[in-house]
């Protein structure tokens, strides 16, 4: 089966939605299709009586959709559906949602920044499940699907702690009501902004007179860079809606840890929410690491410890010096070079990290941040007699390179060339 990457700046992350010690939820950046039609998906779950009630979060963008002409202008219609399967593979909560895209201009059918969310919400008891997520372009008849494992826990134990929901925009809570807010599907804060908003619930039956709350962020590598305490007195259901200074984050990825505890400091339940910082501007102290990441494949290892080592004036004449000597239009403002291999560390990033590592430090993105987008990819992902296989060719430079899952984690490792 022949495909070509998908060249949008969305999350292609596989990893499951688990959950760990003290309802720890090892949430990384949520999945996306890897064929067209294109969409993403995150998911949420809030305490409803003895169930939960689970939201899933569709980002669909025109782009990958058939449109077609009408009088106002131009219009795709798509079934979003939800199929959630217990351990037996018996369906046990799912249905098929309608959706419409318009475009006024024939541009706006494949713009990338036209989009449509939608959030679908249903009741499921805990447990552990398999959730299948698709996209079904009723005019084209094409299907995108993605697949991942789901882990409910219980949250009619008191006092309990919902998921952590990510915003690009919330303005109030009301009685544990949502209102004015927008999901961030896609978990990536692209541009300078004031806070980065958050939302949760606390379900507090009384049994404490008070109790802790404590949100906090960590690099990659788990170290804490930001650490917010707050209380919740009261029971019943109380809403939180905080926000995290967007200054205090350089560009990188992060994890928030929201831990709701008892007076005598125990951790009762704790949610994790992983997110990526992308600010438009590039800081050389503030983002060292993504610095040295950029360099790590065309420079030497020489280069890149004095790079490192160096005060922080020197360490811009060196970044500019390097860029520099690689422009392909010396005489304009623009520096090519730089721009489309920083795109493609981001995309990189976007699409082929794995659990415990960035998409830049895969074969796969390795591959793809030296020699760009593949000219045709033949992936297998399904085959009954060999494990997930990708073969990426770049025909003009006469090259090809084979990938194998051999964990069956989304890892593809360079086997062949």
């Amino acid at each position: 089966m022949n495909r070509h990457l998908w060249a949008v700046g969305v999350v292609a992350v596989v990893a499951a939605l688990g959950s760990c010690a003290l309802g720890d939820d090892d949430l990384t950046l949520p999945r996306c299709s890897p064929l067209p039609p294109y969409f993403c998906a995150d998911v949420w779950y809030f305490g409803a009586d003895s169930s939960s009630a689970i939201e899933v979060c569709f980002g669909v963008c025109n782009e990958g959709l058939q449109f077609v002409k009408t009088g106002a202008g131009y219009a795709a219609t798509a079934d979003l559906s939800v199929i959630l399967k217990d351990g037996k593979g018996n369906q046990v909560a799912g249905d098929t949602y309608r959706i419409k895209l318009y475009s006024a201009q024939y541009a706006g059918t494949t713009s990338v920044d036209s989009c449509h969310t939608r959030v679908v919400s249903f009741k499921a008891k805990p447990g552990d499940f398999k959730m299948l997520l698709g996209l079904y372009d009723r005019d084209s008849r094409v299907k995108s699907e993605i697949e991942a494992a789901l882990r409910i826990p219980s949250l009619a134990a008191s006092p309990s702690l919902s998921d952590v929901e990510l915003l690009l925009k919330g303005s109030g809570v009301h009685e544990g009501m949502r209102r004015g807010y927008i999901p961030n599907v896609k978990r990536i804060y692209t541009t300078e902004r004031d806070s980065i908003p958050f939302y949760y619930e606390v379900y507090h039956g009384g049994e404490y007179d008070s109790l802790g709350l404590t949100s906090t962020v960590s690099r990659s590598d788990g170290s804490k860079i930001y650490d917010m305490s707050g209380t919740s007195v009261g029971p019943g259901t109380v809403a939180h809606l905080w926000a995290i200074p967007a200054d205090t984050l350089p560009n990188g990825r992060y994890t928030l840890r929201v831990a709701l505890k008892s007076e005598d400091g125990k951790v009762l339940a704790a949610r994790l929410k992983d997110f990526e910082v992308r600010h438009e501007g590039f800081y050389l102290n503030r983002d060292l690491d993504q610095a040295v990441a950029l360099l790590t494949y065309i420079a030497g290892s020489s280069e890149i410890e004095a790079f490192k080592k160096a005060n922080e004036e020197e360490r811009k004449r060196i970044w500019e010096d390097f860029w520099r000597a690689k422009d392909p239009t010396p005489g304009t403002p623009r520096n090519e070079y730089f721009e489309e291999y920083l795109r493609r560390f981001r995309y990189a990033n976007d699409h082929f990290s794995v659990p415990l590592s960035q998409g830049w430090k895969t074969d796969r993105g390795r591959i793809y941040m030296l020699y760009g987008e593949p000219d045709q990819i033949d992936s297998y992902p399904l085959e009954m007699d060999r494990k997930p296989t990708e073969i990426w060719y770049y025909y003009s430079q006469s090259r090809r390179f084979v990938f194998v899952d051999d964990t069956g984690f989304g890892d593809y490792v360079l086997v062949g060339g």
